[in-house]
């Protein structure tokens, strides 16, 4: 199973990045848990401090 991800910061609407065909490990590690942890996610190389 792949998951498909669409990730925006809440100080740009217009900015964003689209990933598809992520495993299940991957979605996890890059996206799950950074946001749980408040750590920053790196979006088309800029970071993003608040996400929707």
């Amino acid at each position: 199973m792949y998951y498909h991800v669409i990730i925006k910061p809440k100080s740009d609407k217009y900015y964003g990045e689209n990933k598809a065909n992520l495993s299940k490990e991957q979605l996890i590690s890059r996206f799950i848990e950074p946001y749980e942890q408040g750590i920053p996610i790196i979006i088309n190389g800029k970071l993003s401090l608040q996400m929707i």
